[in-house]
């Protein structure tokens, strides 16, 4: 689907960028922060970032939706509060699912785009 004139051409992403800071168990108090970039070789292909409860089994932080939104309205700039998408306590358990990962991921994204190129 091409560009409507009206409408303007979606823009090459040059960089993603996140700065964050991970509270919960297995951080120190006042969490952890980190910064991970695409450009830099940091960040995760899939857009996931691992949670540090050691408890914690099948989590992470899941940003492709949010970068995806993001990018879609040409945002350069997204808030981040994510709760973690694993859980913790017993992998079988008879009495239903585990209580979910209270670790939190909170910063910011910031995505750079490819200079728009001029219409001939």
């Amino acid at each position: 689907m091409s560009a409507t004139p009206n409408e303007p051409a979606a823009r090459a992403v040059r960089d993603i960028a996140v700065e964050f800071v991970q509270t919960g168990a297995g951080v120190p108090d006042g969490g952890k922060p980190g910064r991970v970039s695409e450009r830099e070789g940091t960040l995760d292909r899939r857009l996931f970032l691992t949670c540090a409860n050691p408890e914690c089994k099948k989590g992470g932080f899941l940003l492709r939706a949010v970068v995806d939104r993001a990018v879609k309205d040409a945002r350069t700039e997204v808030e981040l509060d994510l709760p973690c998408a694993g859980y913790t306590g017993p992998l079988r358990s008879e009495r239903g699912p585990g209580a979910g990962c209270a670790n939190r991921l909170r910063g910011a994204i910031r995505i750079t785009y490819a200079p728009a190129k001029p219409r001939a």
